[in-house]
């Protein structure tokens, strides 16, 4: 019954163009941005979803054919780097005859389709509505969870992770943190984010499901943002003061937080079977082992047989021992292009602020989760569209080319006629 309903939403773009080809392309827009954060619905094929995510993504790409705009250099970089890792993950993977080929055919394709996506800024602005409801029905359902309420997503882990409409919390956490910019921002939802009670509510509902999670690279992501975008809106002495708060703050709750911290990775570890708790919940080991296999295979990277044996922690590595020194290459290639947008970013003033803030969240995540937002068609999209440069904030949604208006008539011509 349900991926009836789902595919009734499939075809709604379809029924809308019938009426206007630019409210089609805004509707599939919104619809592929409500599924980035959504992975699993109980009963759902999980399969499923992530179909309609790249059939919203194709209709995107066709729909507003004849009306993009100049290619901006940076997604175009990072497109060529991404691309070459998949291709040499697909040929090792091909040679060696241990992978399944389908894996990088999909990155290939996820990111062909980001980059195409990335210079159809008019799209934006739904997508990051889209990415709001998304998150918002994520953040409801770890909150229904939470206190014992029916809910549609996935169980939490040991009581201490929940992951909402997802797969895992380290996933949801960052995407929570972005819709919660947005709606600060006043960016998505139009009409209705110009209600400040209304805005708060919002980011209540975000940021409580953000905490509630587990996802402490998210939140910590999202809390550098934050701290980023109150310090470029806010006056030097005001960002003075709350510099100092924030520093006295952190004194006094660190060891607090890693008592907090290691008793509960104890509990979790206890819970799994035992183990030596850690603050870091392995990833300091697993990314050293990680690295021990890249250097002992610099070139090409680790044989395919030993893939599944690392846990890399961060997408630097991932690329690193998929496609080896260039994969390494590609990924601090791709970072330097977000740090560069992180301190140039766009021209226009609403730009600017979000624009920022997602590149710090892309930064911090990619240095603490496995994937970051390397893998997978919504994170690739947000990616491609933080180096583009432009969120679309201030774009007419127009997907056709403006016919030639006729000059004013003059004086001559109005007496002859």
């Amino acid at each position: 019954m349900i991926e009836l309903i789902l595919l009734g939403v499939a075809i709604l773009p379809f029924g809308i163009l019938v009426k206007s080809k630019r409210a089609g392309v805004r509707s599939a827009a919104f619809l592929f941005g409500a599924l980035i954060p959504i992975d699993f619905v109980q009963g759902v094929n999980s399969v499923a979803l992530d179909a309609f995510r790249y059939v919203f993504a194709i209709l995107i790409v066709i729909l507003s054919h004849g009306g993009h705009r100049r290619i901006s250099p940076l997604p175009a970089l990072a497109t060529f780097s991404l691309l070459t890792v998949n291709a040499i993950f697909l040929v090792k993977g091909t040679y060696g005859l241990q992978l399944d080929l389908f894996k990088p055919i999909v990155g290939l394709v996820s990111i062909l389709l980001a980059f195409l996506i990335s210079f159809r800024p008019w799209t934006f602005q739904p997508m990051l509505a889209g990415l709001t409801v998304g998150g918002l029905a994520s953040a409801v359902d770890i909150l229904l969870q939470y206190f014992g309420m029916p809910y549609i997503g996935m169980e939490n882990t040991f009581g201490l992770r929940y992951s909402g409409l997802s797969f895992s919390s380290t996933n949801t956490a960052p995407l929570l943190g972005l819709a919660s910019l947005a709606v600060i921002q006043g960016a998505p939802l139009k009409g209705a984010c110009k209600n400040w009670l209304l805005r708060s509510v919002l980011v209540c509902i975000l940021v409580s499901g953000m905490w509630i999670s587990g996802g402490r690279g998210g939140f910590i992501a999202f809390s550098a943002a934050l701290i980023l975008m109150a310090i470029t809106r806010m006056p030097p002495i005001a960002t003075v003061v709350m510099l100092a708060m924030a520093g006295i703050y952190a004194l006094t709750a660190i060891s607090f937080s890693s008592a907090l911290d290691a008793l509960l990775r104890v509990e979790e570890r206890a819970n799994a079977g035992g183990g030596t708790p850690d603050i870091t919940s392995g990833r300091v080991e697993f990314n050293a082992v990680t690295w021990n296999a890249f250097a002992d295979n610099p070139f090409f990277g680790p044989p395919i047989s030993e893939l599944d044996l690392l846990q890399p922690h961060t997408p630097v590595l991932l690329l690193a021992v998929q496609a080896g020194i260039i994969g390494l290459a590609a990924a601090l290639l791709v970072l330097t292009l977000v740090i560069y947008r992180l301190f140039c970013p766009s021209r226009r003033v609403g730009d600017k602020t979000l624009i920022r803030s997602y590149a710090v969240v892309i930064l911090i995540v990619s240095a603490l989760e496995p994937n970051g937002f390397f893998v997978g068609i919504g994170k690739t999209v947000i990616l491609m569209i933080v180096l583009s440069g432009n969120l679309g904030l201030h774009q007419r949604a127009s997907t056709l080319p403006q016919a030639k208006s006729s000059p004013p008539m003059t004086v001559a011509h109005k007496i002859r006629r």
